[in-house]
């Protein structure tokens, strides 16, 4: 990854008169982006904002220059609009004052330690090489080499130190059994938990910070992974249900029930096309056998 030392200020990117559209946008909303998900730091009259433009990694700057309605406005016209930014645009009317005193407040209230988000499930899918799916680069998802780092220990961590490494909550535990989720994350998992130190940002589904803690890793094509998946989770949740209240252990375990159904549908489902191709394999030998008698 390429660092420019370039500073820019978010400003020209919104009140502009170029033709360098495309280039102007893409820079804007991934800074927007990175704002919503709290990867800014205020310096004084300054905040700063880092993203990776074309593997070059950027820094902006944003003033009060910019109104919190302006600010707003352009938050609305992000495409495709994450959860992050939806969760911001909800909340930011919250905050009073000038923008980087509105942004100081939303950081503050929703960047939080660790603890706060323990006693719950974090799903992190992954590919051991570079995946060409569309929706990557829409997105503008940046690959790790989460092998590597395992190699290292028991621990993850955004090695650009830029977007940081998103995990998914208990909703999408069963979503790893999904070939279209495959597709677009990968075939590996990795059950993982926040680190102590760490401060991590939570729209809801989605959980964003530099570094986890893995507890578990699998590979989604090997049946025996599988079934150490939904074990694993298993134990976690009677983890969970002893310390925790009733409603919380109650979505875990439905969550974890939901996952064992689509675990058990996709065994039986390869089961069948095992079966199905070894029934047209020995039928394809008895019709070639025939063909050869009549001949």
């Amino acid at each position: 990854m390429k660092n420019n030392e370039n500073i820019f200020d978010l400003k020209d990117f919104i009140y502009h008169n170029s033709n360098e559209l495309q280039r102007l946008s893409y820079v804007k909303q991934e800074a927007l982006k990175q704002i919503s998900r709290c990867r800014f730091q205020i310096e004084g009259e300054k905040c700063i904002v880092n993203i990776i433009w074309e593997g070059i990694k950027m820094k902006l700057v944003v003033t009060n220059d910019i109104s919190v309605y302006d600010f707003t406005q352009q938050l609305w016209t992000v495409s495709p609009r994450e959860m992050s930014v939806n969760f911001m645009l909800e909340k930011l009317y919250q905050f009073k004052g000038d923008l980087l005193n509105v942004l100081e407040q939303y950081k503050n209230k929703y960047l939080k330690s660790a603890s706060d988000f323990r006693g719950e499930i974090w799903i992190k899918m992954y590919s051991n090489f570079e995946l060409e799916h569309p929706m990557r680069k829409i997105y503008n998802a940046t690959w790790l080499d989460y092998e590597k780092q395992l190699e290292q220990g028991n621990i993850i961590y955004d090695e650009n130190e830029v977007c940081g490494i998103w995990a998914m909550s208990k909703s999408f535990c069963h979503k790893v059994f999904d070939e279209k989720c495959i597709e677009h994350y990968g075939d590996r998992v990795l059950i993982v938990e926040p680190i102590d130190g760490e401060l991590y940002f939570n729209d809801g589904p989605e959980l964003i910070g530099k570094r986890y803690l893995v507890k578990g890793k699998y590979n989604m094509r090997l049946s025996h992974d599988r079934a150490l998946y939904v074990e694993k989770l298993m134990e976690l949740s009677n983890s969970i249900s002893n310390e925790h209240n009733d409603e919380t252990s109650f979505e875990i375990n439905n969550e974890l029930a939901n996952t064992r159904m689509y675990c058990r549908d996709l065994e039986y489902r390869l089961k069948i096309s095992k079966i199905m191709k070894w029934a047209f394999l020995i039928l394809g030998m008895i019709l070639g056998i025939i063909i050869n008698l009549l001949v």
